[in-house]
């Protein structure tokens, strides 16, 4: 049965990687102030972050970090937030982990495997802000751990394109493809894992709304799925998701 080929490492790193923001508070008593939690977040240049709502978190060992969006896992003080409260000293629980992706590109990109799915049932592709796009998703790996995991993982290359030639005046949705394109001789994969991949649209919104004349109102997320395997040729969907968009906030 196909759910009973992940491995419990990976069914780990997805509940990290993927960070299902599960909420807990931590030690004996019933009103312990301290949350542990993990969400998808900017990096300042002071070594703190900012949270999709504004909320600055200020790590108590902050670090230099080169990446734009990452995701974080940390502790927090409850009993410090108030409703004017506009930033939180937190604790890391472990390394940021860089989620930027590739520049998109104006061209659509063919993959040559499929992605196991998107997320869409508890963490849903999201805009983080007008012109970043998170994507949590699922792709297939080789059955390995560790380091070999992590080369693995090296091996995949997801990028987000749309079809610049396809606009036209008037066009309203932009239609964005996220593709795998694995750089291996052997494409076999046995099992899947979760990831988050954040891309940059300001340069895509800004080549739509200048080819079309009109502000954009919908993003279609779009890639080829398969639940079974990578398989590009059996049981095969066309995945989409659709976003609403508003330029109201930065």
């Amino acid at each position: 049965m196909f759910m009973k080929q992940v491995k419990f490492f990976l069914v780990a790193l997805m509940a990290v990687v993927m960070g299902m923001s599960v909420t807990s508070c931590m030690g004996d008593g019933e009103n312990d102030p301290t949350v542990q939690t993990g969400d998808v977040v900017r990096a300042n240049m002071a070594g703190s972050f900012t949270d999709r709502n504004g909320m600055k978190l200020v790590p108590a060992s902050p670090s230099y970090l080169t990446g734009d969006m990452y995701f974080v896992n940390f502790q927090y003080d409850s009993s410090t937030i108030t409703a004017n409260s506009t930033s939180v000293d937190i604790t890391l629980l472990s390394t940021p982990s860089c989620i930027d992706g590739e520049s998109v590109e104006s061209v659509e990109k063919e993959p040559n495997v499929a992605i196991c799915g998107f997320s869409t049932s508890y963490i849903v592709p999201f805009l983080f802000d007008n012109y970043t796009l998170v994507i949590p998703f699922y792709f297939w790996t080789k059955n390995v751990s560790g380091t070999e995991l992590e080369t693995e993982i090296a091996k995949h290359k997801f990028i987000l394109s749309y079809d610049r030639e396809a606009l036209k005046e008037g066009d309203t949705e932009l239609d964005l493809y996220l593709t795998d394109n694995l750089d291996d001789t052997d494409l076999k994969r046995e099992v899947y894992t979760g990831m988050y991949r954040a891309y940059n649209l300001r340069g895509a919104i800004a080549d739509f709304e200048n080819i079309t004349k009109t502000k954009l109102t919908k993003i279609n997320l779009r890639a080829k799925t398969n639940s079974n395997s990578n398989s590009l040729t059996e049981n095969v969907t066309d995945a989409k998701v659709s976003l609403e968009y508003k330029s109201n906030k930065e």
